[in-house]
């Protein structure tokens, strides 16, 4: 009987200090899964939006290279007084457009109402007098950009996108 009252004296249970242990293992544990969740909604909620704002900006080049193209057919429809840069460069120096509803327009729109804010730039726009003159030299590439700008968490980001336009279809 001696022998086990020691066995049961013996194999009181837990201890206070096991048992804090334990609890504290546990809390770091929830906090820690609690924290990554949250850095990974995060991290895809601004993944979400560069990808969104780099889809933007390349439509702000594809517009732009959509009123070249639709130049080039006027040319090739007959209008000798069309250039492959109409409505890209209405004056020379640099461009700004705006998108306004479906349309670009050189004027800042009054109150945009989208969280991306996109501006398109053509730079340099080089007047063309006549392409189509002996000797005429063609004039320089069109450095089209676009820039989406957006706000994440009181930061402001952007995403920008260059590309050139050229003269690149030769009338026979």
């Amino acid at each position: 009987m001696i022998f086990s009252i020691n066995k049961i004296i013996k194999n009181k249970g837990f201890s206070l200090i096991g048992v804090m242990i334990s609890i504290s293992m546990i809390v770091v544990g929830v906090v820690s899964v609690i924290t990554l969740t949250s850095s990974i909604f995060s991290i895809e909620r601004m993944s979400n939006n560069k990808f969104i704002a780099t889809l933007l900006a390349r439509e702000g080049i594809e517009n732009i290279r959509q009123i070249r193209d639709t130049n080039w057919m006027i040319i090739q429809g007959g209008s000798s007084s069309a250039s492959w840069q109409d409505s890209i460069c209405p004056g020379p120096g640099t461009q700004t457009f705006y998108l306004d509803g479906s349309s670009y327009t050189l004027t800042a729109p009054s109150s945009p109402s989208l969280s991306f804010e996109r501006t398109v730039t053509a730079d340099p726009c080089t007047p063309v007098t006549d392409p189509n003159a002996v000797g005429a030299t063609p004039p320089p590439p069109i450095k089209v950009t676009s820039k989406v700008s957006w706000t994440d968490k009181g930061k402001t980001r952007d995403v920008e996108l260059t590309e050139y336009l050229h003269d690149w279809m030769k009338l026979p």
